[in-house]
């Protein structure tokens, strides 16, 4: 397991007790069953409230993360959110209402499907038929599910919420701000998800698994008898698409009334093939361009206004800057300089050195890469770091 730094605050906050700086002491050498009673510890003696809401997908991650608050003394109150209608839905949240009962913990299911319908599914749509290529997850968090939470939290008189996500949140004491920071396992990471997440929503939120990895999270599942769930596959990248997102598309009546044929040409303009719709091409993508030539060829550009996709050799891929639009910044109000960071253009690409540089009095960034990227695609999120912790978050233009 990997342990933070982030002890090292811990430490300096509860100087005075010598016993949790003790325990301090051996969770920062890696020490797993210390670091469960230091989480126990130092969670009762910093809450003011006892009350918390806590998403419960029905998965193991949300169900450790109930049990740890259980453990440290919160009045767990479980909540799961129904975002879409059908049958996976359905039995998301039958697992969920177990895990209540397992806690023994109230348990609610909030029925936000119109919302998220508005929010974020037609938005989804609408990108893909512009010839972008969307992140609904990271609209999702800060507009739908984390809205949700809070809602129910005020609701409930709780004033902190809780989820399974692997990332680690702090507050920092020189700049007065809340941090957003990578979990503690960077396989299991999820901060390039939650980095449009307003410091509002920062400053009442948990997220007891930072620092675990998913075999510490297993490990703590059989402790908590709900070995039930280890065997259950992780959550989907996208949450709403049981397949892929060309079929979902497809089931979309909105969809099928624009989906209009047009040309695949060269970088030079001349015509290879036809495609089939914008919507269902993706930078980078090789398959389904049905185009036979003497090298394999790959989008390189989507042209929604000539309705025209422009594929390449595999050269062609790469680019050493973008710009970004939409900016939101966790570590400062505003960017007004150029700064050096790492910038991540996808949850599975590695972050990579490069100069962020204020565009249009901070509205839109230049991002100048060290080394050229693989397939910068409009419509992805590109988050900036510094080391661990997310400086904001923008749009690929």
């Amino acid at each position: 397991m990997i342990i933070s730094n982030t002890f090292q605050n811990i430490q300096s906050f509860f100087i005075f007790d010598e016993i949790l700086v003790v325990f301090i002491q051996r969770a920062s050498y890696g020490d797993f069953d210390t670091f469960c009673i230091l989480q126990i510890i130092v969670f009762r003696k910093m809450k003011k409230s006892c009350k918390i809401i806590v998403g419960l997908s029905g998965g193991v991650d949300s169900a450790v993360t109930a049990g740890l608050l259980i453990r440290q003394g919160w009045e767990v109150h479980g909540v799961f959110l129904c975002l879409v209608k059908g049958s996976l839905q359905e039995q998301h949240a039958h697992d969920a209402k177990k895990i209540a009962e397992h806690f023994n913990i109230p348990f609610d299911t909030m029925d936000i499907s119109g919302h998220f319908e508005k929010t974020v599914l037609k938005p989804f749509i609408r990108e893909y038929l512009n010839g972008r290529t969307p992140n609904p997850c990271i609209l999702c968090n800060p507009l739908v599910k984390f809205h949700a939470l809070l809602k129910e939290a005020d609701k409930k008189g709780a004033n902190k919420i809780a989820t399974g996500h692997y990332v680690r949140v702090l507050y920092n004491d020189k700049t007065r701000r809340w941090q957003l920071r990578r979990g503690g396992d960077r396989t299991r990471d999820q901060s390039y998800f939650l980095a449009r997440l307003p410091r509002l929503q920062l400053s009442s939120f948990l997220a007891p698994l930072g620092e675990f990895s998913k075999q510490d999270v297993h490990k703590l599942a059989k402790e908590m008898n709900l070995d039930f769930l280890i065997p259950k596959p992780s959550s989907q990248e996208i949450c709403f698409i049981r397949s892929s997102y060309r079929e979902f598309l497809q089931s979309r009546l909105e969809v099928k009334k624009h989906l209009k044929p047009g040309d695949i040409v060269d970088k030079k303009g001349q015509v290879l093939g036809t495609h089939k719709g914008l919507a269902f091409y993706t930078i980078g993508q090789r398959e389904g361009l049905g185009i036979s030539f003497k090298h394999p060829l790959y989008v390189i550009k989507i042209d929604s206004k000539k309705n025209q996709l422009v594929v390449g050799a595999s050269e062609d891929r790469y680019s050493s800057h973008l710009f970004a639009r939409d900016l939101s910044w966790i570590a400062f109000e505003k960017l007004t300089e150029p700064i050096r960071a790492e910038a991540q253009i996808r949850y599975r690409k590695k972050a990579s050195p490069a100069l962020v540089m204020p565009k249009a009095g901070d509205e839109i960034v230049e991002v100048r890469f060290d080394e050229p990227q693989l397939s910068i695609t409009p419509g992805q999120s590109c988050v900036f770091y510094e080391k661990d912790t997310v400086l904001g978050i923008g749009t690929i233009l």
